[in-house]
């Protein structure tokens, strides 16, 4: 792909890219407001800065948060971060740097290694930028949100393309999530993990089909195939075409299975239907709503492998269940809980992970996993994910995605944001109700 063979460029930017003395904008969340230097510019490159239309110029320093970039047909744009974040904009580009905050650092001449922790959400609505970072810190966030997606980047080398028919991220190096969005910009589906040499595209789609993209070069499926030639050749043609056609993969609804009940607990099929009391071996579809009551508890297979756990006073409703298979070979199963209220663990077995998809939704985001254990809880005072095992991905509603392993937890405060994993032993010293949750998660999963 000529767009890969570009990519050199991006490690000389940041090797050799001239110290740059940024001058940094203290904010009210004791952050600081991030800025950009002009490394290089082709052409006249307009931008919006601070409410003013400007001309950018090599050298020039500019305030990162508001500022609104479009480079022209033949223009190009090269930028570094003061983060040590390098970006090569091409022709055609719109760019809105909606947040670029940094914490306070001291200037040091280690270029491989972001000088302290940072923000970042940028829009890209059309045309072409490459993306260079260094190793970037634990607490960073860096999101680049096109119109079919949010692409949450950890680094080090990623080329977005955008398009009105789609979005094309290639990831040179390093790894980043992909979460799609829908025409309303709401999030559609668990989003995907790239690494090193993987690349996916997002397209919009309209009753589950894509949209014709009129740069599409396939042939079309309707074009009618030659006629079969007369002779012995007609035998063989009228034999190929009373074939069956080989089977496809067929996705068809799941059903989850009530294993274990103690108290009293409650379920609704659907929106319309009357509660109903719960029962051992009681199965509903998606839709379904269950509530468990002041001392209660709920173990429901979700599917063979993946068992979730209700605690008292939780509300949770089955929001996607499926089942794909090719033949008799099961090839993907994916499961969507939206918990209203309370407490669910849950158990996913590891053996499976390769076609395991399993995720709960949140007011503020959906913690994502494939093979692990992990509790998630909701209440008025704000939520927490936290990880027994494993591995879980938590995309918040923004579109930033924190990767929380074994033994951390991330925690989104009463009214605030969802905050960076910390370990159970630093979220046990600040609130003591933590030692129960470790507890009980570790006896739910032994119990399952």
């Amino acid at each position: 792909m000529k767009a890969f063979l570009k990519a050199g460029w991006l490690g000389l930017l940041l090797a050799f890219v001239p110290m740059v003395s940024f001058g940094l904008i203290t904010s009210r969340h004791n952050n600081l407001v991030g800025k950009f230097y002009v490394s290089g510019v082709k052409g006249v490159v307009t931008a919006i800065v601070e409410g003013r239309i400007v001309e950018l110029k090599t050298g020039d320093s500019i305030v990162g948060r508001g500022t609104v970039i479009e480079t022209p047909a033949q223009g190009n744009l090269t930028l570094v971060f003061s983060n040590g974040t390098g970006a090569y904009v091409e022709e055609k580009t719109h760019i809105e740097i909606e947040k670029f905050d940094q914490e306070f650092f001291t200037p040091n001449n280690n270029l491989r290694v972001e000088p302290s922790n940072s923000s970042t959400i940028v829009r890209v609505t059309n045309g072409r930028i490459l993306i260079g970072t260094p190793r970037l810190l634990s607490g960073t966030t860096m999101v680049y949100e096109t119109p079919h997606a949010a692409i949450n980047i950890k680094g080090e080398k990623v080329l977005l393309e955008v398009t009105n028919k789609q979005t094309h991220i290639a990831m040179i190096a390093g790894n980043a999530s992909v979460v799609p969005r829908g025409p309303d910009g709401t999030f559609i589906s668990l989003g995907k993990h790239l690494k090193t040499g993987e690349e996916a595209f997002v397209k919009r789609t309209v009753g589950g089909d894509d949209d014709e993209d009129e740069d599409d070069k396939t042939p079309s499926k309707t074009a009618k195939s030659p006629a079969p030639k007369k002779g012995g050749n007609a035998g063989t043609s009228n034999l190929a075409k009373n074939t069956p056609p080989p089977s496809a993969p067929v996705a068809k609804e799941g059903e989850i299975t009530v294993l274990k009940i103690s108290g009293l607990a409650h379920a609704k099929h659907n929106a319309q239907s009357a509660e109903m009391p719960l029962s051992e071996g009681s199965k509903f579809a998606a839709g379904a709503t269950i509530t468990t009551g002041d001392a209660s508890e709920v173990h429901l297979q979700i599917f063979p492998g993946a068992v979730a756990t209700l605690r008292p006073k939780t509300s949770m409703e089955v929001e996607k269940l499926s089942i794909t298979t090719d033949g008799s070979k099961v090839k993907k199963r994916s499961a969507l809980l939206a918990l209203k209220s309370g407490t669910l663990y849950s158990t996913i077995d590891p053996a499976y992970r390769s076609i395991n998809d399993y995720g709960v939704r949140t007011p503020r985001g959906i913690a994502t996993a494939h093979g692990t254990s992990f509790a998630v809880s909701v209440d008025d005072d704000g939520l927490f994910v936290a990880v027994t095992a494993d591995t879980v991905t938590f995309t918040t509603s923004a579109g930033i995605s924190y990767e929380i392993s074994a033994g951390k937890v991330s925690i989104t405060p009463p009214g605030g944001q969802p905050q960076a994993p910390i370990t159970l032993a630093q979220a046990v010293a600040g609130n003591a109700a933590f030692v129960a949750v470790v507890q009980n998660a570790v006896s739910v999963v032994a119990e399952v």
